[in-house]
């Protein structure tokens, strides 16, 4: 074996052991047996959350790249017995195995220098971070951050070059590729990074096969309430924001949502400029991956799959397979119709697929997870090696994955034999771009649950122990203390909220579904304090409207304590503006 081979060998051994480290790392599995260096990626992610085919990690890919790894090995291994060490056998004289042998030991001993040396470079790697991380000379950290910028791009196999301004105090680091140029300006005086500029080294020619998707749906939204474009709709299209390429806001939280100056987005989206303001909703990225068979995809003459009303629909039908269905989308007045793929897709097809990235991630339900699943194999029956696991008792809940925030409330959380298992998702493959509307409906309202959820705990409840889909909480309007009663009936289609009024006694059950498609929650309150006055539907109407505007179920029983019995039960929907407003001040 030469010392290109030992060096090749080696390099396949690292390169393993790194796809491996790497992958463990993002699905924050730990990593049992290593030393110290890797203590941090021990984190509480077990197995059946974190690894599933709508985690982090293409597991189709690394099983590829790690077949082909173990073959590269392999071969060379073969190669290196069936050739070097046969040519050495054959022209050793008799007498002399030990020759054979020592040199065996030489190899030894040099794969372990070679992997004490790898070992020693990264554990510099780890000291030059903790270094970083200490360092109290911003200078030094800056130029740190600038050095590493450069020696990773180059690494990546692009170009890197340097340019000074006249005045010196600014520097521009720019990294180029086949496709596109950034370029990173950095402030050496200030410390700070002013500008990233990206360009592409060619200009495409007029592919507007996203704008062909959108077109119709902007129309409506700009004719419409955009705020309900976002929550209710198709999303709002992004480009090249927070990465390159397109990405979908899609949802946000109530809170975000009241911040958010929706004029001026409107008029944003009018021009067709990107809304920087979106950037921290819930968004869709959408990006393309290896697949585990072949998908076929459009031709370069045609660039979408809607079919629309200046198509001719006979010509279409000789080149190209319909797909079955219509499909409807709200906000739209008719069906759409797609293109499914060219009867001849021999020349556009590949082992690659769409994928949408989630970010941020999302946590949802096993059931939930398995009509994703389900949705999936309607198009790509080859993409799941193995299906989604569900009730697996090593599984962590839902309210054990779900982060909380400090709230005022106290809690007494009750033991409840049920559990509701629940997984991190961070990717969708999907083939075709309606079906990304279909997803993003099953996002939303597990995402509604999960924020109505969140309202009933507390950061510092402690669910290590404790398998339940009910918690106990309390209230303090007026010095006086209510206990409500929280369960989750039916994640992420419904829950149920019961307390007693203090005045009059009287308990008072709210049952709150989550509607897909509307995604908004829908109080039910079937009590006989507001049957007696006749009102029932009014009732339901206001309390349905409160939770809307807030999405915290403690705020709802807040309103309800506030408003006098009389006050509450003759609550007109006109009157609700002013309800509004108190709601905003608690």
């Amino acid at each position: 074996m030469t010392e290109s081979d030992q060096k090749k060998i080696h390099t396949l051994l690292r390169e393993l052991q790194s796809l491996i480290k790497n992958a463990q790392e993002q699905w924050g599995i730990s990593l049992t047996g290593q030393g110290t260096v890797n203590d941090k990626l021990k984190t509480v992610a077990p197995v059946a959350n974190a690894v599933h085919p709508l985690g982090p990690v293409n597991i189709v890919g690394l099983s590829t790249e790690f077949s082909q790894k173990i073959a590269l090995i392999r071969s060379t291994i073969s190669n290196f017995r069936n050739t070097t060490v046969q040519d050495i056998s054959l022209n050793l004289s008799t007498g002399t195995d030990s020759l054979l042998k020592r040199y065996q030991l030489a190899l030894q001993e040099e794969s372990v220098r070679l992997n004490t040396v790898s070992e020693v470079r990264e554990n510099i790697r780890i000291c030059k971070e903790l270094a970083l991380d200490t360092c109290q000379n911003s200078q030094d950290t800056f130029k740190f951050v600038i050095q590493q910028t450069s020696d990773f791009g180059k690494q990546l196999g692009l170009k890197v070059w340097e340019a000074e301004k006249s005045h010196g105090s600014t520097l521009t680091l720019s990294i180029s590729g086949s496709i596109s140029v950034v370029d990173i300006e950095f402030d050496e005086t200030a410390h700070k990074i002013v500008q990233v500029t990206i360009t592409y080294t060619y200009t495409p020619k007029d592919d507007d096969r996203i704008d062909n998707l959108l077109t119709l749906q902007l129309s409506s939204a700009l004719g419409g309430d955009i705020q309900k474009i976002l929550t209710n709709g198709h999303g709002i299209p992004l480009f090249h924001v927070e990465r390159v390429g397109p990405s979908i806001a899609y949802w946000a939280p109530k809170s975000r949502i009241c911040e958010t100056d929706w004029n001026n987005v409107k008029d944003i989206v009018a021009k067709g400029d990107n809304c920087e303001s979106l950037s921290s909703f819930y968004q869709l990225w959408i990006m393309m991956e290896e697949s585990r068979s072949r998908n076929t995809f459009l031709p370069i003459e045609r660039n979408h799959y809607l079919i629309e009303e200046s198509d001719n629909v006979f010509e279409l039908l000789e080149s190209y397979d319909f797909m079955p269905q219509e499909f409807t989308f709200p906000l739209l007045p008719t069906p759409l119709k797609f293109l499914q793929q060219p009867k001849d897709g021999s020349h556009t097809s590949a082992n690659i697929q769409f994928v949408l990235r989630l970010c941020p991630p999302v946590y949802i339900t096993d059931t939930v997870a398995k009509e994703i699943e389900d949705l999936i194999c309607i198009f790509m029956p080859g993409f799941f090696g193995s299906r989604i696991t569900t009730d697996d008792p090593n599984s962590l809940s839902l309210e054990e994955l779900l982060k909380f925030e400090d709230s005022p409330y106290s809690h007494i959380y009750v033991l409840d034999t049920k559990k509701t298992n629940a997984k991190k998702i961070e990717r969708i493959p999907f083939i075709y771009p309606f079906q990304i509307y279909s997803f993003t409906e099953i996002l939303r309202q597990q995402l509604v649950y999960n924020a109505l959820f969140q309202s009933c705990f507390n950061s510092s409840t402690d669910y290590s122990q404790k398998q339940s889909s009910t918690t106990i909480f309390e209230v303090d309007p007026n010095l006086t203390k209510v206990q409500i009663k929280v369960q989750a009936t039916n994640p992420p289609h419904s829950l149920s909220v019961s307390f007693q009024l203090p005045n009059v006694m009287t308990d008072v059950l709210l049952q709150i579904t989550i509607i897909r498609g509307d995604s908004e929650p829908i109080v039910i309150s079937p009590n006989p304090l507001w049957e007696d006055k006749g009102n029932t539907n009014d009732t339901t109407s206001v309390l349905t409207r409160i939770l809307q505007l807030c999405h915290d179920i403690p705020e709802l029983v807040k309103w309800i304590l506030k408003s006098s019995v009389d006050n509450f039960k003759s609550v007109k929907e006109e009157e609700l503006i002013i309800k509004e407003e108190e709601l905003m001040e608690l």
